[in-house]
This record gives C-alpha cells, sequence and structure tokens, in this order.
C-alpha cells in the first residue's frame, strides 16, 4: 500500500487511491487485472479479470506493466 502511495499517489483525486485491494485470497477480489507472479496460487487462478504474470517474459517489471495498462485506458 504504501509503495503504490509513494509512486501513485495516495490523496483523494489521485487515480489508484481507493482502487487498491490487498488480498491473500485472489479469487475474491472483482476487478480488470490481477498482476500477480503466481498465476496459479492463492486462487489467482480463479480470477474472473485479466491475469498479467509479473515477472514472465512479456511483463518482467513495473515499466512493461505500467506501458500496458497505459495503452489499455486510452
Amino acid at each position: 500500500r504504501e509503495w503504490v502511495g509513494k509512486f501513485f499517489g495516495d490523496k483523494e483525486g489521485d487515480v489508484f487511491w481507493k482502487k487498491i485491494i490487498l488480498s491473500h485470497h485472489k479469487h475474491l477480489n472483482k476487478g480488470h487485472y490481477l498482476i500477480d507472479d503466481r498465476l496459479t496460487h492463492n486462487g489467482a487462478n480463479e480470477f474472473e479479470g485479466e491475469k498479467i504474470h509479473f515477472g514472465s517474459e512479456d511483463y518482467p517489471d513495473w515499466n512493461s506493466v505500467a506501458t500496458y495498462l497505459m495503452k489499455k485506458d486510452t
């Protein structure tokens, strides 16, 4: 949570202020994207939105994830 606040803002009006969910039970979360390094653990394989495999060849780092998500937003 602190990392998201530092890099994306943590006050009302900032894009991620009320949109972050931290949970060990990933399948209980509802949303468009799940960014995770282990897509088959803790319910991640049951997540209904799009899964982004952090650390994979397609998404090796946060810059690649952010670039992808920014393109999706346009």
